[in-house]
């Protein structure tokens, strides 16, 4: 696999891991639930990758296609809830599809 497509590889499981707290029940204290409280949304873990891309992703031209993707609401992204876990994993996969 090339660099490109392990970013890929981070970004779905950045989208899976954040999906997967969301949907989580509210723990109560126990000692995984002060790492739990800072973890971030579906809709943050979207606007993290976003950044990373626009910053560091070493194809110019994917990351303006990704860009322009993302900041156009393509794929219905902007009609997510912050907490649609299983819809910011499918906006990604469409937008990686595409």
């Amino acid at each position: 696999t090339t660099y490109t497509c392990g970013l890929w590889t981070l970004f779905h499981m950045a989208t899976l891991a954040a999906s997967e707290h969301a949907s989580r029940p509210t723990r109560g204290p126990d000692f995984m639930a002060a790492p739990l409280r800072n973890f971030t949304s579906p809709a943050d873990a979207l606007l993290r990758i976003r950044g990373f891309v626009q910053n560091f992703f070493g194809c110019e031209a994917c990351a303006l296609h990704f860009l322009q993707v993302y900041d156009g609401c393509n794929f219905g992204r902007c009609d997510l809830a912050p907490q649609d876990g299983p819809g910011a994993i499918l906006w990604l996969w469409r937008v990686h599809n595409n």
